[in-house]
């Protein structure tokens, strides 16, 4: 409609400057004239045959160009899997239609070429990471891809990247234990050359030696652990803790040697350590109160003896003696014993405790007669 309007406005145009000019003929006009004038209007008709030829052959070259671009348009939505509409330029002239399949031919190459490109890049990768892991590219069939082909090959492209990430992870978790196990610098580099790649083989040799040096690990871990057990029930020892008060570190007895088991002996070492220095004079005491106590008891086992009959009277009297000063320096023992375990309640605000036993109790109970704390 817009188009035949503007024909409609130049064919005015076109009609009001022929009548312009057959008013002015028309003012001139002799009879005399006839012969030129007819001479004139021939060369007016020959002029408008003219024009109406080469107009003609512009349409028929439009309708070619038209035809053209249309055949180009339907093949390359074909090839892209775009929809085009047959009533789409029904209404259109032959100029319109030239302006509207351009424009639609435009996008299209434009989407062709996005597409290849997009296409390309993702070969590119696919090549690349397929040589990483020794596979070999599958490639994509179609020429010219679809959204649909280009988001199904980045699905696998996504696959492919985790496997490698994955072999990549376990390379790393190698170096790691490598570090750990103090691995010589040309036992690594033997068995990289070895491996260089991705393959499945490769990836194997990665788990299998990942293995042993876990093993080997665990193994170093374990000889760790039993030593620090060793450490730790020296200082239960040193510090009277009881059944109760050991079975409370429950890792003591986990036989999964892992790196936290080894974390969790090394924190419970230090923290005895730290209690025992912080308690040193109390439990120095109480060393020395054990080792009286022993003292009076082999004493004492040696006057019940059957042997003691053969015994000098002197010998006998000397032990007695022994034992009447033992109970003295136990008793001194016992009120300086009494006097920290006082001071440590006093700084610390509650009872002298170990995992809820009293301290004074634990000592106590080393005792075989009657000296205790009071």
């Amino acid at each position: 409609m817009a188009d035949l309007r503007v024909w409609e406005l130049k064919e005015q145009m076109i009609y009001g400057s022929i009548k312009d000019f057959m008013a002015e003929i028309a003012s001139i006009y002799d009879v005399r004239q006839e012969m030129n004038l007819r001479r004139f209007f021939e060369c007016i008709r020959d002029m408008g045959c003219c024009a109406l030829a080469e107009i003609e052959q512009r349409r028929i070259r439009l309708a070619k160009e038209v035809h053209n671009m249309r055949n180009e348009t339907l093949k390359l939505g074909k090839d892209l899997k775009f929809e085009i509409k047959n009533g789409e330029y029904k209404n259109l002239s032959l100029y319109g239609k030239r302006v509207r399949l351009r424009e639609q031919l435009e996008s299209l190459k434009s989407d062709q070429q996005k597409k290849l490109d997009a296409k390309k890049e993702l070969l590119e990768k696919e090549k690349e990471i397929c040589k990483v892991l020794g596979s070999k590219p599958i490639g994509m069939a179609a020429v010219i891809p679809t959204e649909t082909n280009l988001t199904s090959f980045r699905l696998y492209l996504a696959g492919i990247e985790a496997e490698k990430q994955e072999a990549e992870k376990k390379r790393n978790q190698l170096k790691v234990l490598w570090n750990y196990l103090d691995v010589p610098a040309k036992q690594r580099e033997e068995f990289l050359d070895r491996n260089k790649r991705y393959t499945a083989s490769t990836r194997k040799a990665i788990e299998d030696e990942i293995k042993r040096c876990e093993q080997q690990k665990s193994e170093i871990i374990a000889s760790n652990v039993s030593d620090l057990r060793s450490q730790i029930e020296v200082l239960w020892k040193r510090c009277r803790f009881g059944e109760e008060d050991r079975e409370a570190f429950k890792p003591f007895h986990d036989q999964t040697f892992t790196e936290d088991l080894l974390m969790l002996h090394e924190e419970e070492l230090q923290r005895l350590r730290k209690y025992y220095e912080t308690n040193r004079k109390l439990f120095q005491l109480a060393e020395e109160q054990d080792e009286r106590n022993q003292e009076i008891i082999d004493l004492e086992q040696r006057a019940e003896s059957p042997d003691r009959y053969y015994t000098r009277r002197d010998e006998r009297d000397e032990n007695e003696q022994r034992i009447e000063d033992i109970q003295q320096e136990l008793l001194t023992i016992e009120n300086q014993l009494k006097f920290l375990v006082n001071d440590y309640e006093t700084k610390n605000g509650g009872p002298c405790t170990r995992v809820g036993t009293k301290l004074v109790k634990a000592l106590r109970s080393a005792l075989p007669n009657a000296l205790h704390v009071g």
